[in-house]
């Protein structure tokens, strides 16, 4: 799921004039995903986190910061992608997106964010933590439980379990 969201931000970020091509590239790419080469995907993710890092740049200088936390989360997806990144950039790019989804009380980037760090714990071998963390948030919500978000976190839980 996190592979078609990046390049669904890929999309995105051409809107915004960046990275001529990359808009184009993407649309053909995506339907193709499974003859995509690992070169394409760290040339993808590389694109991505500069358009990222465009992104958040522009909200430090007082741009809306509605998008903050799913920016962060999107860049630590696209660390995982690219080859030079490293794991500590990475946790710290989903747990950055945690708390400014948490000051924001904005629930539904916090699931995902959460997830986000969740992943990585799993991948690092810490089922339990990573269980913890989504279940306390998953437990807050009251409603929207069919939105693919919570449909998502559902079932990383009971894999988790």
């Amino acid at each position: 799921a996190a592979e078609w969201e990046v390049h669904g931000f890929m999309g995105a970020a051409g809107m915004f004039g960046h990275t001529p091509g990359v808009a184009a590239d993407i649309d053909g790419w995506a339907p193709a995903g499974l003859l995509a080469t690992y070169d394409d995907e760290r040339r993808i993710a590389d694109e991505g986190l500069r358009a990222a890092d465009d992104a958040l740049a522009v909200m430090a200088v007082g741009g809306e910061r509605v998008w903050h936390s799913e920016l962060l989360r999107l860049k630590g997806e696209l660390l995982l992608l690219g080859a030079r990144s490293s794991h500590e950039q990475t946790a710290a790019s989903f747990h950055e997106a945690l708390e400014v989804a948490r000051q924001q009380r904005a629930q539904a980037w916090e699931v995902r964010a959460a997830m986000s760090i969740c992943r990585l714990l799993r991948q690092d071998g810490r089922r339990d933590e990573a269980r913890r963390i989504l279940a306390d948030i998953y437990g807050r919500f009251t409603e929207g439980f069919d939105t693919a978000s919570l449909t998502d976190a559902k079932a990383l839980l009971a894999e988790l379990s």
